[in-house]
């Protein structure tokens, strides 16, 4: 459901939606439903390392881009420096 290959897998967190959002090294940001099919959400990486951390009710992401909150539908609710 993630991608064809190896894929390694950096972090996990589940949102508060039940979705599980998870961190790879090279496929960004994957998100799985509650029936383990995989969740299309933009403004999430789509490629590159990325790593999730649940913080409460958002999930905050890091990438090469730097560090963004988005909400457990994926929206972007703010951008932080880093």
């Amino acid at each position: 459901a993630l991608g064809k290959g190896l894929i390694t897998i950096n972090s996990l967190a589940e949102a508060p939606n039940g979705n599980v959002w998870v961190g790879t090294s090279s496929l960004g940001i994957r998100v799985l439903g509650a029936n383990g099919t995989l969740v299309p959400l933009q403004g999430l990486p789509q490629q590159g390392t990325a790593r999730v951390a649940r913080v409460g009710a958002l999930l905050l992401v890091s990438s090469p881009a730097g560090f963004a909150l988005h909400g457990p539908d994926g929206a972007q609710v703010e951008a932080l420096p880093g």
